[in-house]
């Protein structure tokens, strides 16, 4: 049995950093995937999160909801997908019939529920804002088990940005075959950590202006039950250039680099190359003096 993993989607009907025409770009994607999925009869496309960007009902148009509804209805197979922080307000799972993602599910488009089966395969949709390590799954009765996920993970636990990063090994307790990530929006090769083999497909839209939307290639995953096997799975896209307006991003190279001279003039601290400016600088053990100056100086900067 087969199934396609895809990752954050974010609909939109534009971004601020973005060129050219989203939703064209939105639905070439899908039709991709709606192709991939019957050139190798998968049972069903799952999703991890974040099916919309704007989680406020008011930021997403009835016409983007219709585009939306009339597009995923071309799917050869039923669509699925976790809760992510942008499908929910305040993370808080009770307010999913408020949201866009309540929407499309009631109208069919999109599955939402914690567990699905399928033959001998059953699937899990764990929401964003759990707590992995004591969030249960319950007793296993099918041959295999796929998990679907939306938060930070790694081969180690810590935290990013204040948020918690979940380690690979506080998943073992789910006595998962296959677990497929999202939230975070990079790229990482399928890899097999214990019994499971682990998925982070990457979103599948780039709408920010950094390094790794820039460089990013856009895939999705094929689960092979069967096989006990992940793969990926390129969707086309245009290049960076075509996306984004890579002159101002040349620009805000430009400031941050004056303003990380600025930083170390004043303070001797050593910039890491890729580094966010915001994490650096937060980071930094200075007086309140010239973290006063340095605040000022960066705020001028943004203007």
């Amino acid at each position: 049995m087969k199934f396609i993993g895809v990752g954050d989607v974010h609909f939109s009907e534009h971004f601020t950093h973005r060129i050219d025409n989203v939703w064209t770009a939105f639905e070439s994607k899908w039709l991709q995937v709606f192709e991939w999925a019957k050139f190798h009869e998968v049972t069903a496309i799952l999703c991890t999160g974040d099916v919309f960007h704007f989680k406020s009902p008011i930021r997403t148009s009835h016409r983007l909801m219709q585009n939306i509804m009339e597009l995923l209805s071309k799917s050869p197979v039923s669509i699925y997908s976790a809760v992510g922080n942008h499908d929910i307000h305040y993370n808080d799972y009770s307010t999913l019939s408020q949201q866009p993602l309540g929407v499309l599910a009631l109208g069919g488009q999109v599955k939402v529920q914690k567990r699905a089966a399928f033959g001998n395969v059953e699937v899990w949709f764990v929401p964003y804002g759990k707590d992995l390590p004591s969030y249960e799954l319950g007793k296993q009765e099918f041959q295999v088990r796929i998990v679907v996920t939306h938060a930070f993970m790694d081969h180690s636990a810590g935290n990013y940005f204040g948020e918690r990063v979940f380690s690979f090994s506080e998943l073992e307790h789910w006595n998962a075959n296959f677990v497929i990530n999202g939230h975070d929006h990079q790229v990482y090769a399928p890899e097999r950590v214990g019994n499971m083999l682990v998925s982070r497909p990457g979103a599948l839209i780039r709408y920010a202006r950094n390094d790794v939307d820039l460089n990013r290639k856009i895939q999705i995953s094929l689960i092979d039950t069967d096989s006990q096997s992940i793969c990926y799975l390129p969707i086309e896209h245009k290049s960076a250039s075509e996306v984004f307006d890579i002159t101002v991003k040349e620009i805000e190279a430009a400031s941050k680099e004056e303003v990380q001279n600025f930083v170390g003039s004043l303070t001797g601290f050593q910039f890491v190359e890729n580094k966010p400016l915001s994490q650096e600088i937060a980071e930094l053990n200075i007086d309140s003096d010239v973290r006063e100056e340095l605040e000022n100086y960066v705020a001028a900067a943004k203007e």
